[in-house]
């Protein structure tokens, strides 16, 4: 009998190796779901904000623009001198990389390594240290949504209780 031969094309081979052959379990499936919501969401804003500020120059107006935000922004008393839409751009991109750490670790997580849960934790951790690095404290408390806030506090506080549950005596 001749064996039907099964195609793969590129994006899905691409695929398996993103997320294996293996499905974790329900609550797993479920937990990564919640959370890749939760990261599209806060990465959406973080992207729009650099791509924004990237094209920013392009614009007939710009220096007007610029002066808008420096004038918004001088209220928050940066840490270093400088212009505001600077440090909003480093921000994001910074954001980006911190981001795409933490898409990495729901990806470990979903194949189940430990390595995914420590990622996504110490990632999630690095976007307020580096808000508060590169914006201050200020901007944090008057910019960001409580939303925000909540969003990524309970995913972190869930996949960190996630560890030590599943990875307690390993």
């Amino acid at each position: 009998m001749i064996e039907k031969i099964q195609k793969i094309n590129i994006p899905q081979r691409i695929w398996i190796f993103i997320v294996g052959t293996v499905k974790p379990n329900m609550l797993t499936q479920v937990s990564i779901a919640i959370g890749f919501c939760i990261w599209l969401y806060l990465f959406s804003w973080h992207l729009l904000t650099f791509l924004t500020l990237s094209l920013m120059g392009t614009l007939d107006k710009a220096t007007e623009l610029d002066a808008a935000f420096n004038r918004i922004g001088s209220k928050y008393q940066m840490l270093l001198p400088g212009n505001i839409t600077t440090y909003l751009w480093i921000h994001s991109l910074v954001q980006l990389i911190v981001f795409g750490v933490a898409l990495v670790g729901l990806i470990l997580i979903w194949r189940q390594k430990k390595i995914g849960f420590l990622l996504y934790i110490f990632s999630n951790a690095a976007t307020y240290v580096v808000t508060f690095l590169v914006l201050n404290m200020s901007y944090m408390w008057n910019e960001l949504s409580i939303i925000d806030f909540v969003l990524l506090l309970t995913v972190t506080l869930y996949f960190t209780l996630g560890y030590f549950l599943f990875y307690k005596g390993k």
